[in-house]
């Protein structure tokens, strides 16, 4: 083998060494930045003499949780977003739907998936795909439901980062936070007051 073919060999696995460390750096800050990006919130709350199906039955259907956001609303910026289904299933995992509407003249318009379904214990969902919002850029939600004697306790959680786009940063850093908690608040309570509110006496 001449000197100049073993040069050019040293050479090119060099230059391919170089770009392989690179290229792995790059990757590694990107996955640790993404990681850093990601922001999470939970809440729980204890609803009394329900059994824990009954509850995750509710809570898995998406109409009802979601309930939040087909009604006009402060939080919704006086607006309200319409839910279709997309997938054969309703409910489980695999599940599709995907949110459409106005807030602000921006348009909305973001998919959501069921990724993880044990029944009456987990769910977990999150947006997929290029998704249209203003406040989060992408979310995970998980729900955990569990005995806690006679009663049931659901577990909220959701992550979330923020909009990257200058546009939306700013609104984002702003609203975010509270935002995602008060989905939380309005998911848990609504669920509450399904089940422990009495009805209205007859006249």
């Amino acid at each position: 083998m001449s000197l100049i073919i073993k040069l050019d060999i040293i050479i090119f696995t060099a230059l391919l060494f170089y770009f392989t460390q690179v290229i792995s750096a790059n990757t590694f800050s990107f996955s640790r930045d993404s990681l850093k990006r990601i922001k999470f919130k939970s809440k729980s709350i204890i609803i009394k003499n329900i059994a824990p199906e009954k509850v995750f039955a509710y809570m898995d259907s998406i109409g009802n949780t979601g309930a939040h956001m087909t009604k006009r609303s402060m939080a919704m910026m006086g607006s309200k977003l319409k839910l279709t289904q997309l997938s054969e299933n309703a409910v489980g995992l695999n599940s599709k739907y995907v949110w459409k509407g106005r807030t602000m003249g921006f348009k909305m318009d973001f998919t959501v998936l069921t990724t993880k379904w044990e029944k009456g214990k987990e769910k977990v969902w999150e947006t997929i795909g290029p998704a249209k919002m203003i406040i989060l850029e992408w979310y995970q939600m998980q729900l955990l439901i569990s005995g806690e004697g006679v009663n049931t306790k659901a577990d909220l959680s959701i992550k979330y980062t923020k909009p990257r786009k200058f546009f939306y940063r700013g609104v984002g850093f702003l609203l975010a936070k509270p935002y995602a908690k008060w989905c939380l608040k309005k998911m848990l309570n609504d669920t509450k007051k399904h089940f422990e509110e009495k009805p209205s006496p007859q006249i």
